[in-house]
């Protein structure tokens, strides 16, 4: 699509569009060479209302599960991290049944679970301690599968 489409699709100024464009922000989109730009059908709006000051644990969870609540693009440039720490973070939420990955033409976009969907209606506070429920369960079981393998291995 054209940046105008995507603009109309979303409702969008184009400074704020050409803003993003410039970040590399919206993904799979490339200028051409007559100097207008394709958008892939599939691109969304990036979170950028994310909270980048959550640098890690509940806090980061928490800013990426609000961004594929809302159905907007969730991606490690975004945050300024790492691949592999973004991936991480991604396979947690995953796990927890969270969110589902899927790509679209070459681009890996993350869609909201109905467990996402319970999380998001929730208080903030209560939304944290669901939150922190889920995760302390994984790295519980995470605990105990280790454990089983090591006393396996004896």
């Amino acid at each position: 699509m054209t940046k105008e489409a995507f603009m109309v699709r979303y409702d969008v100024s184009e400074r704020r569009v050409d803003s993003w464009l410039k970040k590399d922000w919206i993904r799979g989109a490339r200028l051409l060479e007559d100097k207008s730009w394709y958008i892939p059908e599939s691109a969304v709006p990036p979170y950028a209302a994310r909270n980048v000051k959550c640098a890690q644990g509940v806090g980061m969870y928490a800013s990426l599960l609000s961004g594929c609540a809302k159905g907007l693009d969730v991606f490690p440039a975004l945050y300024g991290m790492h691949k592999d720490r973004f991936d991480f973070y991604m396979e947690q939420l995953i796990k927890l049944e969270f969110i589902a990955e899927r790509k679209i033409e070459g681009v890996c976009y993350y869609m909201p679970l109905p467990k996402c969907a319970e999380y998001h209606a929730l208080p903030v506070r209560e939304a944290h301690k669901f939150l922190q429920n889920a995760l302390e369960t994984l790295v519980e079981a995470g605990a105990k599968g280790v454990i089983s393998a090591i006393l396996d291995a004896s």
